[in-house]
């Protein structure tokens, strides 16, 4: 279990009336939800800031993206999340422990299927393959 979330925004998915820049839509996810923010603080949890350009995704994952919908907010919200295998290989490629850690723990409660991720995995470029194949074994012990 987690207390961060990376939340990005997406200025074409989003349908964006104005310009948007990535960074500064991360940096005042940051400044209003994330570490050390009063929602933070109230609330135990946080979001992280981040641009779509720094994660490493397959081909298709916005065709894969899962909504999830707050019914309960005016106007009603919905709010995208990666296909969890396409989680999985982002945070696999990723190149950091406490991914890797995420990776693992997605594979043992079952919410993360072997052959998905080894296919989505030959799809990335080298060194993120490499990265990624090696979770991929410690994952999902055969």
């Amino acid at each position: 279990m987690s207390v961060e979330a990376d939340i990005a925004i997406d200025a074409d998915l989003a349908r964006l009336d104005v310009a948007a820049d990535e960074t500064e839509l991360a940096d005042k996810i940051d400044g209003a939800i994330g570490e050390g923010s009063m929602f933070h603080r109230t609330h135990g949890y946080y979001a992280q800031g981040v641009e779509t350009a720094t994660a490493v995704l397959t081909v298709g994952w916005r065709d894969r993206l899962v909504p999830v919908i707050c019914e309960t907010a005016d106007p009603v919200a919905v709010g995208w999340c990666l296909e969890r295998h396409d989680l999985w290989v982002a945070k696999a490629s990723a190149g950091r422990e406490k991914d890797w850690d995420f990776c693992r723990a997605l594979a043992r409660a079952g919410l993360a299927d072997r052959d998905p991720c080894l296919e989505r995995i030959q799809l990335l470029s080298a060194p993120d393959r490499r990265r990624a194949e090696g979770v991929l074994s410690a994952s999902f012990k055969t």
